[in-house]
């Protein structure tokens, strides 16, 4: 993981009105989609819910634009084994969108964090921090990000069995 640390200072004599805005972009549609045993695509956790959408929902024909409003959490967009996330302070309130860019082949799948606006006063200025994962989806590594990225990792129709079983396998290869 990386921060990336977006300042802005404000050198005019009116107010300034911004919203921080972070993307996940990957191109074409996974038409094969997810499995039962696991989950690729864009997928957030917001408000303690966890949300994952297929790239195929987010075609108009499928009603296009998904968003959700909330605080802390995460958004971005995983493969089979690797992800990109996103993941603001715990204490920014923001809006995920999820939507489906025509172009190209298959057009994109995009993920965006955006930060409700902040007024930055004249002669004043403003910071905001976010981490970025991008790495493999190791259950230890991401604790290390943050908690709720462990949501990211899928076990498909199985997680009542595999999580615990894979706790234990942890727990017996550390001892």
């Amino acid at each position: 993981a990386f921060t990336v640390t977006d300042r802005v200072s404000n050198q005019a004599t009116t107010p300034v009105v911004l919203s921080h805005y972070g993307q996940v972009v990957k191109a074409g549609l996974n038409e094969a989609g997810s499995t039962w045993v696991n989950f690729h695509g864009p997928q957030s956790f917001l408000q303690g819910q966890h949300l994952t959408l297929e790239p195929t929902d987010l075609r108009d024909d499928h009603g296009g634009l998904k968003e959700l409003t909330g605080q802390g959490g995460w958004a971005g967009m995983s493969q089979r084994y690797f992800m990109v996330a996103l993941v603001p302070p715990a204490t920014q309130r923001h809006t995920v969108a999820y939507r489906h860019i025509p172009g190209g082949e298959a057009g994109f799948t995009s993920v965006t964090l955006r930060a409700e606006p902040i007024t930055v006063a004249p002669g004043t200025s403003a910071e905001v921090v976010t981490q970025v994962y991008a790495g493999p989806l190791q259950q230890s590594v991401l604790q290390q990000v943050s908690p709720e990225l462990v949501y990211a990792v899928d076990y498909g129709w199985f997680h009542l069995i595999a999580a615990p079983f894979f706790h234990a396998l942890v727990w017996i290869h550390g001892w």
